[in-house]
């Protein structure tokens, strides 16, 4: 019985990490506000708004990839959540009657 205890503990914290990462993945890192005016250093612009478009690209990209990556850790999550369950309820069905 105690080995079916130690897998439904498994199952608790594999659901509340999986839960924890489902719900990372709709968080983002917030873009860049183009509040930086064009400023000009001996009469050559410094291109503020293109620095700032590249910045608010990459953070695009890298929202993307960090929502796919908090999507596949959750999907995994949930199947050794699944799995240690399994384990628990065989576990159960080999010791009692």
């Amino acid at each position: 019985m105690g080995l079916s205890l130690l897998w439904v503990v498994f199952t608790l914290i594999f659901l509340g990490l999986g839960i924890c990462h489902w719900r990372d993945r709709a968080t983002a890192i917030p873009e860049l506000k183009n509040t930086i005016r064009i400023a000009a250093v001996m009469g050559v612009p410094l291109g503020a708004k293109e620095f700032v478009d590249e910045v608010n690209e990459f953070v695009k990209k890298l929202n993307a990839r960090l929502a796919g990556a908090n999507r596949l850790a959750a999907m995994g999550y949930f199947a050794a959540s699944a799995t240690a369950l399994l384990s628990a309820w065989l576990t159960w069905r080999a010791v009692l009657p």
